[in-house]
């Protein structure tokens, strides 16, 4: 992007100040489509297309869409999380459209707001984290580790 050019409104989005630096960054990537998923890392070459299962469903390639949002697993999250916040949502076409409406959602106060839009950082963050322990203890044949990150 050179300097006269403007950021894409949603992906600026990602820097709020909501997270930790790294938080964002994952949000950034995510935003714009260069998650290294299963799916990426086959179109490189890199994995087979044996080894494409989501690894919380086993049902689908694993896709950013799919382990961020769709999978069976990452969407009660999002409900559970929403739920939990007395809220209701329906699931999107894509992981973009999930961000702007969660984003988008109106409050009455601003603490709420900021602290509704957090939890979209943590839930997308700690989604990719659990499948990550998932796959590697698959690999590795161990428990995976679910601690929580600080």
């Amino acid at each position: 992007m050179s300097r006269g050019d403007s950021c894409d409104s949603i992906v600026c989005k990602a820097w709020m100040n909501l997270a930790p630096p790294k938080v964002e960054f994952f949000m950034w990537l995510a935003l714009l489509g260069k998650l290294n998923t299963k799916e990426v890392l086959w179109r490189k070459g890199i994995l087979q297309e044996d080894q494409l299962h989501c690894p919380f469903c086993s049902a689908q390639m694993e896709t950013m869409d799919h382990i961020l949002m769709t999978c069976s697993v990452s969407w009660a999250i999002w409900t559970l999380i929403a739920t939990d916040m007395h809220q209701n949502i329906s699931m999107p076409v894509t992981f973009r459209q999930h961000f702007e409406g969660w984003i988008a959602r109106k409050w009455r106060h601003t603490t709420m707001k900021k602290f509704w839009q957090s939890t979209f950082f943590a839930t997308a963050c700690k989604t990719v984290c659990l499948s990550t322990a998932l796959k590697s203890s698959l690999i590795y044949r161990s428990a995976p580790d679910i601690t929580p990150v600080s």
